[in-house]
């Protein structure tokens, strides 16, 4: 059996990892082709855990998430038979491989030199390294104290609500922690549970993550595991360049006004206005949540990886009553907020690339409030009221999509379930004001007339007074002549504070 393929076999059947000196006693090979072996940071890595060196088993190997892939670089195998719990035999069957022995997996077990292991061992070896297959330990569970520390999703967090130095081995559990140390607690248990993790394999829980925690420290900067005030947590995701680092608070946020000279301003105001005329915009503030934005991070890294690389983030708006305003910017939106009013793409948060029909969502008078928001959007689908979650892509529940839209090939409207894709970064207040609006008649009123070749022409009509809409000169003709909609909708403006706005006419009524 070649060494690196005799390794893999050894650390695997002894959970993954295993001590260095027990490692030499059981592979007979020579120190010079042991130590170049595991010198290949790709497939082993080290770690000291009681004093103790270990040998950890790394891979680049997945399980490919591609439906009908044919020629990729990973296994073609079904989750739930690699973990022992396929019901595959019962009379729904499993449309996904069962066979490691397929022509396809075992070209793809060679090139990883795991070509020896069994189900069980390849199952060891992908848990702790397939970030795809178990939930992360929630970080903000592990800061702050009481039953959920500062998570901002507290028992419907998809996280780990575990204490990171139990994992670790640097806890004193018995004098001063308060989180998690039991994996079959019920938070942790049930969020493994949500992942399809049998509850056979709970109980290897710990050194699975103990093992992910020493892989962390060689993976890339962004998503390894550091050391600090010997405490062992993840990595803070940097915050953006443009905050105000000042106004930063460890817990909570902070709202940074901007200055109306600047071009983060501009930028914003502009944004609102492209569909937004007829409102006087108060205030434009950036959010500054640190807790938020490091879930946000994490979510991006997470759907990039999953995604190929893609998180397809866009900035949309999202409209909400002024009473939210707070607990958004302290929690997050929560589509639960605003209960399931107006759902025709599916449950979910609403955002949208015009403001205008994220202005539907505010509230109905006085200041309203509007957010800007970076969506992880993600590989989107064509939404439906039915849909409580964006719905699987293959049938096999096991790789769904991440958003719904009003239309796959031109959206403008997209429902998010998951809040951790979502980072509110903007907040408008604004009102009804004194910019000028523009009606534009639907695009096919003209061939709804009996003059299809008529001109248009823009007429300015100003109200001098709340009730009374004067016509210009050139205007005032019979008004039986004018088309029903204008008449609805000289009525419905004569009842606001608008003073001014353009209509286009039908230049023949006026010549």
């Amino acid at each position: 059996m070649d060494t690196t393929a005799l390794i893999y076999k050894v650390l695997c059947a002894h959970n993954g990892s295993f001590e260095l000196g027990e490692l030499r006693a059981n592979i007979s090979t020579m120190e010079d082709d042991l130590e170049s072996v595991l010198g290949n940071q790709e497939m082993f890595t080290r770690a000291v855990s009681k004093g103790n060196k270990l040998i950890v088993a790394k891979t680049k190997m997945r399980l490919c998430r591609a439906n009908g892939c044919s020629g990729c670089s990973n296994l073609h195998l079904c989750k739930f038979y690699l973990y022992g719990t396929c019901p595959s035999n019962q009379r729904q069957g499993c449309s996904l491989c069962h066979e490691l022995t397929s022509e396809h997996n075992i070209r793809v077990l060679r090139e990883h030199y795991l070509e020896e292991l069994d189900r069980k061992e390849l199952c060891t070896l992908l848990l702790q390294n397939d970030n795809a297959l178990l939930p992360p330990v929630c970080f903000t569970y592990n800061k702050g104290s009481g039953e959920y520390g500062y998570c901002p999703d507290k028992g419907s967090c998809r996280r780990l609500h575990v204490c990171e130095r139990y994992i670790t081995g640097t806890c004193a559990a018995e004098v001063d922690c308060d989180r998690s140390h039991d994996f079959y607690e019920p938070h942790p248990l049930n969020t493994l549970q949500q992942r399809g993790v049998p509850n056979e394999l709970v109980a290897s829980m710990l050194s699975t993550y103990r093992n992910i925690q020493a892989i962390g420290h060689t993976n890339d900067a962004s998503n390894t595991l550091c050391k600090k005030d010997s405490d062992c947590l993840l990595k803070s995701k940097a915050l953006p360049s443009h905050w105000d680092k000042s106004s930063v608070p460890e817990t909570g946020f902070k709202r940074v006004a901007l200055q109306s000279s600047s071009a983060e301003h501009k930028n914003i105001l502009d944004l609102f206005h492209q569909t937004m005329t007829g409102f006087s915009v108060k205030t434009i503030e950036r959010v500054q949540n640190r807790i938020l934005w490091e879930v946000f991070s994490w979510q991006g890294d997470v759907m990039r990886k999953a995604n190929a690389g893609k998180g397809n983030e866009k900035q949309l708006f999202h409209g909400t009553d002024s009473k939210h305003v707070d607990a958004i910017c302290r929690q997050n939106i929560a589509w639960r907020m605003g209960g399931t009013r107006g759902t025709p793409y599916g449950q979910g948060s609403y955002f949208s690339k015009d403001a205008k029909f994220s202005h539907s969502y505010t509230s109905q008078s006085g200041v309203r409030s509007m957010f800007v928001c970076r969506v992880l959007v993600g590989n989107y689908t064509q939404g439906h009221s039915s849909y409580l979650c964006p719905p699987s892509k293959d049938g096999s529940h096991t790789i769904s999509y991440d958003s719904c839209v009003d239309d796959i090939y031109n959206p403008a409207v997209f429902v998010v379930v998951g809040k951790h894709q979502v980072y509110p970064e903007y907040l408008i207040q604004y009102r009804e004001g004194s910019r000028p609006g523009t009606y534009v008649p639907p695009p096919n009123f003209v061939q709804n007339q009996s003059h299809h070749n008529m001109h248009w022409t823009s007429i300015p009509v100003m109200l001098s007074s709340p009730a009374t809409p004067v016509l210009p000169n050139n205007a005032r003709g019979d008004v039986a002549k004018l088309h029903p909609t204008y008449s609805a909708l000289l009525h419905t403006t004569s009842q606001t504070n608008i003073q001014s706005m353009t209509f286009y006419w039908p230049f023949s009524l006026f010549s």
